[in-house]
Formats: structure tokens, C-alpha cells, sequence
């Protein structure tokens, strides 16, 4: 008796930095952080077409040079298979500066970290913010790409959280 497995989900983790996941693909530039494959994700050479069930972009869209957010986006796209689904997070710059205004915010170490939000760490070469975005040129990069978006959330206040297929 033969019985069906169904294969494993393919997950991928891009520009996984420190945040290793355990069961994911973790990609990354760097090959000082703990990773499974070291790449540039704006070219997943390594990865098939149709090859992924989920794409992870936390936090690294925004690093990417503006003018190289939609070869990125499109080429997560080649990786992910029909169906599938991708979930992005970058900061959102007009909630970033509505909250400079906000007494939580409205101090000298408020401001700091907004901005430190904005720009990145800038504790190491990659960590530099190079891109932003606002809910309109978000959502207009990802439909340019290909994806259909399902939901567009905020977390924290200043940061845009997006499901898409």
C-alpha cells in the first residue's frame, strides 16, 4: 500500500540577519550571520522558479535602493509558486514622523529612535534604510510586481505589515 506524503513547505526567510528560523531557508548577504544560503535577494540564483510556499521580507525591503525595490519584489515573485504567499514589513515613513508629534514620542530619545527607525542602525554595511515607503507607494510596488495583496496592517504604530499572493 502506497501512501501520499504531502512535501514539506518550502519557507523562505530573506535578509534573515540574526532572526534565524529554525525549518526556514534563511538567506542573507552576510555570511557572518547564521544562515542557509548567502545571497543578494534582490537575485535568489540559488532558488527555482515556483520553488517557494512563503516568503518572508521582514525588515529588509527598506534596504534595498529605492530604484531596486521593484527587481526585488519581482524576483520574489519568480521564486514563490502559484499560490503561494509573501509577507512584507517596512517602516511607514508618514507614521514615523506623525508619531514625533505624540507625548509617548515628542523628547530628544523619542525622536532618536524614530529617526534610527527611519535610517537603519547603520552598524554595519546593509544595515542602512535606502528605501520608503507610504501606504500608497507600498501597495502600488507590490500590485507593479505581480502580487495580489490580501492585507495591509499596521504593527507598533509605524510599520506596515502586508500579505499578499
Amino acid at each position: 500500500m502506497h501512501v501520499a506524503t504531502t512535501p514539506p513547505s518550502i519557507k523562505l526567510n530573506l535578509g534573515c540577519g540574526h532572526d534565524y528560523r529554525e525549518g526556514w531557508v534563511n538567506i542573507d548577504m552576510n555570511h557572518w550571520h547564521r544562515t542557509d544560503i548567502v545571497c543578494d535577494v534582490t537575485w535568489l540564483k540559488p532558488i527555482a522558479d515556483l520553488h517557494a510556499d512563503h516568503v518572508l521580507a521582514q525588515d529588509i525591503l527598506e534596504h534595498i535602493p529605492r530604484t531596486g525595490v521593484l527587481t526585488a519584489l519581482t524576483e520574489w515573485n519568480r521564486v514563490l509558486r502559484i499560490g503561494g504567499t509573501i509577507e512584507v514589513r517596512v517602516p511607514d515613513l508618514q507614521s514615523l514622523v506623525k508619531l514625533m508629534d505624540t507625548p509617548e514620542y515628542n523628547h530628544l530619545v523619542g525622536h532618536e529612535t524614530l529617526i534610527q527607525s527611519c535610517y537603519g542602525t547603520q552598524s554595519y554595511t546593509g544595515d542602512f534604510h535606502l528605501a520608503g515607503f507610504t501606504e500608497l507607494t507600498l501597495r502600488a510596488q507590490i500590485e507593479q510586481a505581480g502580487f495580489r495583496i490580501d492585507r495591509l496592517d499596521w504593527k507598533d504604530q509605524w510599520l506596515f505589515e502586508c500579505y499578499a499572493e
